[in-house]
């Protein structure tokens, strides 16, 4: 705890105090080497975008930056199978496949995590292992009964290997934090065995300290193998974070970056067209 005078702080000294750690630790990211290609796409098109080409790797963070309506969260809406695509084709683990509903993206190993988390990722009022089992209670079940035994070790293996912080695993979702609510979202999807994780905004509406508890758990994703298309409207977050950085302006994606090499000024007058 401190208290400081207005006209002798900023924003670093602010977030510092606030989370014990320097303002450079907060978009945590790690050196993680890229695998085989997980994902590609080659000039799809659907509602609300038009010719987009992206890869994801294995052990690779692909962001997507663009303004309200420039045609990123279309895509992978249409990647996640909600709507179809009109043109284009879509390649997983290099073989050409067809997307045509959500259930053949999560057959695939394709998860969406969601922007409101609450509404369209959890059950808030049922517990923590409930949700965390929703993908794979047919396979925790013997005919119409689910095994009791089997059901609360999926639940405990994932709150442990997520770290999710809670009572028991019988706690309502609603009563933990919103980064552990994140965490829920994510486990649930690595029961099911998710390779491709979709993130849209994760970290609107969490703490600054939360926050660093998400990179993190991007971070335990991306070592597991996994690839992650990271949607954000928060230039600094986005463009820390991704290995390779794709901006959409008016439904299309109009250009590419790979690490640090294009400067903010340069992305956001891509992403505004001036």
């Amino acid at each position: 705890m401190s208290t400081q005078r207005v006209a002798d702080t900023n924003e670093e000294r602010l977030i510092a105090g606030m989370i014990n750690r320097s303002i450079d630790q907060v978009h945590y990211k790690e050196t993680i080497p890229f695998g085989e290609e997980i994902l590609r796409t080659e000039n799809l098109s659907g509602k609300g975008f038009e010719e987009v080409s992206i890869r994801v790797r294995a052990g690779e963070v692909i962001g997507l930056y663009g303004l309200i309506g420039a045609g990123r969260s279309e895509f992978v809406q249409s990647v996640f199978g909600r709507f179809p695509k009109t043109h284009g084709q879509i390649f997983w683990d290099g073989h050409p496949v067809e997307i045509r509903k959500e259930k053949d993206a999560i057959g695939l190993g394709i998860a969406l995590v969601p922007e409101s988390r609450r509404d369209q990722g959890l059950c808030l009022n049922m517990g923590v292992g409930f949700n965390i089992n929703l993908p794979i209670y047919k396979r925790l079940t013997s005919g119409i009964v689910i095994n009791p035994f089997a059901e609360a070790a999926a639940a405990d293996k994932q709150i442990r290997d997520v770290q999710i912080k809670t009572a028991s695993r019988d706690a309502p979702a609603s009563s933990l934090s919103g980064g552990n609510q994140q965490k829920i979202v994510v486990g649930k999807w690595l029961n099911h065995g998710a390779r491709l994780f979709i993130f849209d905004e994760p970290t609107v509406g969490v703490d600054v300290g939360t926050k660093v508890e998400i990179y993190k758990l991007f971070a335990k994703l991306l070592k597991a193998g996994a690839g992650i298309i990271l949607i954000s409207s928060y230039l600094p977050e986005v463009y820390d974070i991704a290995d390779t950085l794709h901006v959409f302006r008016k439904r299309r994606l109009v250009s590419s970056h790979v690490g640090e090499k294009a400067v903010h000024e340069t992305i956001l007058t891509e992403a505004i067209g001036v």
